[in-house]
């Protein structure tokens, strides 16, 4: 086939964070030489041998293809990879830097969603999208979390809607 022909149409782009988990959609990806940036920038290490799960090891880890992972923040080209959010088949999910000494909790809607704009406002003192609010409460969560060294973030969706999540110290301050 020459170099001008075209072999085949590209129907969906697909970065897969964590080897042998579930992956996300992308509308659009950045490559280098290395190939698709972030892809397969995490790997499982079973504890009791030091080697990567693969879904080869399904007998020992039969949910792991279950498990679906995503970044937190888009990964960029020459820096570190940022952690990821892996939806365990329960619906409970987790991130990667969160470490044993935090618990992260995520809630997480289907609705409309919330704009990128508006969700960079969010924890902002007295804004709302209410007609009757204050646009005190996510401030206040935010100050909360803060204090017990902590943090809250938003962010959207992949199968639409938006995930509130907070991390929190497991050992008081």
């Amino acid at each position: 086939m020459a170099a001008s022909e075209q072999a085949g149409t590209v129907v969906g782009l697909w970065r897969f964070p964590v080897k042998s988990m579930g992956g996300e959609r992308l509308e659009q990806a950045e490559l280098t030489e290395h190939g698709l940036v972030g892809d397969r920038g995490y790997a499982l290490i079973d504890v009791q041998t030091g080697k990567v799960v693969s879904a080869k090891s399904l007998t020992l880890f039969p949910d792991v293809l279950s498990c679906q992972a995503r970044f937190v923040e888009p990964p960029r080209a020459g820096q570190d990879v940022p952690p990821v959010r892996i939806v365990l088949p329960d619906g409970t999910s987790v991130t990667s830097d969160a470490g044993e000494s935090q618990v992260t909790v995520a809630i997480t809607d289907r609705g409309c969603g919330i704009a990128p704009a508006l969700r960079e406002q969010l924890f902002e003192p007295f804004f709302t999208t209410k007609a009757e609010g204050m646009g005190m409460g996510l401030n206040i969560c935010r100050s909360i979390m803060e204090f017990h060294g902590g943090r809250v973030w938003a962010e959207p969706n992949p199968e639409g809607g938006t995930v509130f999540s907070f991390s929190i110290p497991m050992e008081a301050r």
